[in-house]
């Protein structure tokens, strides 16, 4: 993630790491710093979110299971923060941070002259340190982090390291969460085949809102009242009542006890809407 200026092309030096001082997060670390509960608790809030999402919207989130993922790392980097905060330290700078993070590089590390700037692999992250802070990549998820200090950089390496666990959490939730999108489709494909047979034949102005759980009709009876009826997508198959003609016969047959229209006086929004039309 290294940019050139001014056509100047900084030399690249590769650093090699000597066998004895490599280190790796252990599974006894990764249970020491409770990170199988921080995994458990931001997978919940990951699924609450985006399903949630998934069951208001009347379409599909391009790249939805990327920013599952990404949502998950970035919960999971925080989350861990909380747990390390007693490692924060003093804020470190570029002579502090390289170091710190060197023996738990995997394969090439770049060292870049011109600048105070070194890129590595971790297990499954891609770690630059430029100057005094730091970014780290993996597949989409990209970020900065800045007031770099211990407990950052403990809990970088420990998400670092429960990248396959994490995948294992992510993996259901994406297939709930598009599941639910898929159903969102099937509602709104049945929702307009069946509303359309409802009002074709009627001969005054009406207006049709679709929303993540629900669609509404409403027929303008005049100036100032309307009738509606709301169908809920947990109700389908629907009972569709017979369809209204014209404004006066609607009007008789909002009178009858069992009658799925309810009267009422037009908002402003009905008023822009007829005024529009």
């Amino acid at each position: 993630m290294f940019r050139f200026i001014d056509g100047l092309q900084p030399e690249c030096k590769l650093v090699s790491v000597p066998e004895e001082q490599r280190k790796r997060i252990t599974e006894e670390e990764l249970v020491q710093y409770g990170m199988p509960e921080v995994l458990e608790r931001v997978g919940g809030l990951v699924r609450e979110k985006y399903t949630d999402v998934a069951l208001r919207s009347l379409s599909p989130l391009p790249h939805v299971s990327d920013d599952i993922v990404r949502d998950f790392i970035a919960g999971v980097i925080s989350e861990t923060r909380k747990r390390t905060a007693d490692e924060r330290g003093p804020q470190m700078q570029y002579e502090t941070i390289v170091p710190f993070l060197l023996p738990y590089s995997c394969g090439e590390v770049r060292e870049y002259s011109l600048f105070d700037n070194t890129e590595m692999h971790l297990n499954a992250f891609h770690v630059g340190v430029v100057c005094d802070h730091i970014y780290v990549k993996y597949d989409r998820f990209v970020k900065d982090f800045r007031d770099v200090d211990t407990s950052l950089l403990k809990a970088i390496l420990l998400t670092d390291a429960s990248m396959p666990a994490i995948w294992q959490k992510a993996s259901p939730i994406i297939l709930e969460v598009e599941s639910v999108f898929k159903s969102q489709q099937i509602y709104q494909t049945f929702a307009t085949n069946v509303i359309e047979p409802l009002v074709r034949e009627y001969e005054g102005e009406y207006k049709i809102t679709y929303k993540g759980n629900r669609c509404t009709v409403n027929f303008y009876l005049d100036g100032n009242e309307k009738a509606f009826v709301t169908f809920f997508r947990d109700g389908m198959p629907w009972n569709l009542p017979r369809p209204p003609k014209d404004p006066e016969s609607l009007r008789a047959a909002c009178k009858a006890p069992d009658s799925p229209f309810i009267i009422t006086s037009l908002s402003k929004r009905d008023r822009r809407t007829l005024n529009n039309k």
